[in-house]
């Protein structure tokens, strides 16, 4: 899988021209988040908690729509002969923050993600990864790691498809980092 991005590059706006475009992305992004994440919490209310569909959103709407606002187009190759009727550990490099749209989008299963404990405090992602199970890591204990991992296992358990990011982070210069131990 890989996502390509459009043919604006920097050098064809200018300076103050591309600022202006990232400002608007970014205020694009705020936006389209927060009001799908409001609708996908209300959502899983009226489906009596069930989270089959406000996971769903976030693969048919809010990536799709994070996708085209950065003008980035998703290419997928090699998915044809994956059964996605059953669960899977999806294990990805972490690029940047379009990964988690690129995944959401590329893979027709609802799909939970581990997620490093900081994002928790994050105003509505915090409460959207709880309420959907998605599991936090406590990066700086090893013990309480080791118990959210534990969780991990048990919605895989039950049938759901999980993602990590093994390095622990995103990538800083393009290579892969040394993965952590946990997510094996």
């Amino acid at each position: 899988m890989s996502v390509t991005t459009s043919s604006v590059r920097p050098g064809l706006l200018g300076g103050v021209g591309w600022r202006a475009l990232n400002a608007l992305q970014l205020l694009f992004t705020l936006t389209w988040t927060s009001v799908l994440i409001c609708f996908a919490l209300l959502l899983l209310v009226l489906c009596g908690g069930r989270r089959h569909l406000p996971l769903r959103m976030a693969s048919r709407v809010w990536a799709p729509g994070l996708l085209g606002g950065a003008g980035a187009r998703l290419d997928l190759e090699g998915f044809e002969a994956i059964d996605f009727s059953r669960p899977y550990i999806v294990v990805a490099n972490h690029q940047s923050m379009i990964d988690i749209c690129a995944l959401f989008r590329a893979l027709p299963m609802p799909m939970r993600f581990v997620l490093k404990q900081e994002l928790a405090r994050v105003p509505f992602v915090g409460a959207y990864a709880r309420a959907m199970g998605m599991v936090f890591i406590e990066r700086q204990s090893a013990r309480a790691a080791a118990r959210r991992l534990h969780d991990a296992a048990a919605i895989f358990n039950e049938g759901h498809s999980l993602c990590a990011f093994p390095e622990g982070t995103r990538s800083r210069d393009g290579r892969v980092g040394a993965f952590k131990g946990g997510v094996f």
